[in-house]
């Protein structure tokens, strides 16, 4: 369903740039005051919040990046299955990043992913940890997920590989 790897590092320079220009972006003429975004590489969901190609200290899987930026305790996302409309490499990986060095040992927010049948499964994110999952296994099994509780302010990073 889901891999968590711990340790992961971005150069803090991108994720102060990600915090510095991401915005509240538009959904349907509103609004969205959930969360901040800025996407980078191939666009994935946001139009206003493009922000052109991946700068070339930021490395690592796939062509898209969505930054998603959780500034305080009542930010989240829904339940949701990512869209596999234009995914050339089903695996998607979402990375955790304190925006406060204080929040580092801290755990930042709860994510969940719910089956069908309901039953749902935890995740205490931290700083520098990675979930990776597969968009085609939870589209076909009707996998969801969310991050319903932020604890502490927080970048979220997430990488997916696009036609």
């Amino acid at each position: 369903m889901f891999f968590v790897e711990e340790e992961q590092v971005y150069p803090d320079e991108f994720l102060k740039l990600c915090d510095k220009t991401a915005i509240y972006p538009s959904q349907r003429g509103k609004k969205i005051k959930a969360r901040r975004v800025l996407e980078f590489g191939k666009q994935y969901y946001w139009k206003d919040a493009y922000a052109g190609n991946i700068p070339e200290i930021v490395e690592g899987y796939g062509n898209s990046v969505l930054v998603n930026v959780y500034d305080v305790k009542s930010s989240y996302i829904g339940w949701h299955t990512d869209s596999i409309k234009n995914i050339e490499n089903s695996l998607v990986e979402s990375y955790s990043f304190a925006k406060n060095d204080s929040d580092k040992n801290k755990i930042l927010a709860v994510m969940e992913f719910k089956r069908k049948d309901g039953k749902k499964f935890s995740i205490n994110l931290r700083d520098g940890m990675k979930v990776t999952w597969d968009l085609q296994e939870h589209a076909y099994e009707g996998i969801q997920h969310r991050v319903s509780k932020t604890l502490v302010p927080r970048i979220n990073i997430t990488r997916r590989k696009l036609k």
